[in-house]
C-alpha cells in the first residue's frame, strides 16, 4: 500500500491510497464532503457496488482508524449520482490532475479507463435492433426529455441497452425486438447512467487509439 500526499479541491481534503496492483482508493468520506452529500453512509450504501469498496486504515484524530474505501469506479458512481453544482467541477479536477498523478507516483501506466461492469458491458460488441416507427417516436421522446446536449447520446445508450435485452441468452437477434422491451429500457433509462455510458464510450475509444498507437 502506498499513500499518497493528500489532493486538496477548493480547500477540501482529497487522501488517495495505491494498492499493490497500482490502483488508486479513495477516502468515501472526504468524497462524499466534496460531493455535497449530507450523509455519507447514505450515499455509499445507495451508490457504491460492494466490489468498489474496502475499509483501509487511516490516521484521525483518535489514532489509527478503519475507513470506507472507493475504487475508481466507485468514485464515478458518486459523481454521477451527485446533483451538486461541484460534482462536474470534480469530474473535472480527478480527472485531469488526480487520476493521471496518482498513476504516475503509483507506477500504475494504464490509461483512465473506468473500471466498471460497464465499461466491460461496453466493450462487447453488439448489434443494434431494428425499431419501427413507433419505438423509434418513444426513444426519441425520452432522448429529447433528457436535453439537446444528451439527446443524441442518449439515443445510442438505448440502442445499446435494447440490443442486450434483444440478445440475451443468444434466442433471438438484435432484428426482434418487441413493444415491452423499448418500454422497459425507455423507463429505467436515467440521465447518471447516460452520462457513464458516454464516458465509457470515450474512455474505451481511448483505449482502441492508444493500443493502435502502439502497434
Amino acid at each position: 500500500m502506498n499513500q499518497l500526499s493528500p489532493f486538496k479541491f477548493e480547500n477540501k481534503t482529497v487522501s488517495v491510497v495505491m494498492d499493490d496492483a497500482g490502483s488508486p482508493w479513495f477516502n468515501a468520506n472526504e468524497i462524499c464532503n466534496v460531493l455535497g452529500y449530507v450523509n455519507p453512509w447514505k450515499a455509499v450504501a445507495d451508490h457504491i457496488d460492494a466490489e468498489d469498496l474496502t475499509k483501509r486504515e487511516v490516521l484521525g484524530n483518535g489514532g489509527k482508524q478503519m475507513a470506507n474505501h472507493i475504487n475508481e469506479s466507485g468514485l464515478y458512481a458518486l459523481i454521477f449520482g451527485s446533483t451538486k453544482p461541484e460534482a462536474k467541477r470534480f469530474k473535472r479536477w480527478v480527472t485531469s490532475e488526480v487520476l493521471p498523478s496518482s498513476r504516475k507516483t503509483g507506477g500504475d501506466q494504464r490509461p483512465g479507463f473506468l473500471g466498471s461492469k460497464l465499461l466491460e458491458k461496453f466493450a462487447r460488441q453488439r448489434g443494434l435492433p431494428h425499431l419501427n416507427r413507433h419505438q423509434q417516436r418513444v426513444v426519441n421522446q425520452k432522448a429529447n426529455s433528457m436535453g439537446r446536449e444528451l439527446a443524441e447520446t442518449c439515443r445510442d445508450y438505448l440502442l445499446w441497452e435494447l440490443a442486450g435485452h434483444t440478445q440475451s441468452g443468444g434466442e433471438h437477434g438484435p432484428d426482434y425486438v418487441h413493444d415491452w422491451d423499448v418500454q422497459g429500457v425507455v423507463h429505467y433509462a436515467a440521465p447518471e447512467e447516460v452520462m457513464a455510458f458516454a464516458y465509457a464510450r470515450r474512455m474505451a475509444r481511448m483505449q482502441a487509439h492508444l493500443e493502435a498507437l502502439q502497434g
